[in-house]
């Protein structure tokens, strides 16, 4: 269980232990995400850069949240936290980049070549 002073600490990124920091860089992003959706039209974010933001900010989100669970000692075992965190990571790797570069690129392709 953690404490108030622990939880100030984690939040002010000055916590001793480095799971925290990335819990809590990702528990960040989160929130700037949900802003971002929320504040899109406010913001007058098209859907192009609007996307690119949101990729980059699941991908720190996802890599933050797998640092910080690989840094958290429990009940899984290391090599099959190790498995399931690299998994995660491929697929939104992979996602990220059909979205943001294959996608676009073959769209391209199929009107210039119309």
């Amino acid at each position: 269980m953690a404490s108030p002073v622990d939880m100030l600490d984690a939040l002010l990124l000055v916590a001793p232990t480095p799971f925290s920091v990335y819990g809590v860089i990702s528990m960040w992003c989160i929130g700037l995400t949900a802003v971002l959706a929320t504040a899109r039209q406010v913001l007058k974010l098209s859907y192009g850069p609007w996307r690119l933001i949101h990729s980059i900010l699941a991908i720190v989100i996802v890599g933050t949240a797998a640092a910080h669970a690989f840094l958290i000692e429990g009940a899984m075992g290391a090599n099959s936290k190790l498995v399931l965190i690299i998994v995660t990571l491929v697929a939104v790797t992979a996602a990220a980049l059909e979205m943001n570069l294959l996608r676009p690129y073959r769209q391209r392709r199929a009107l210039q070549a119309r």
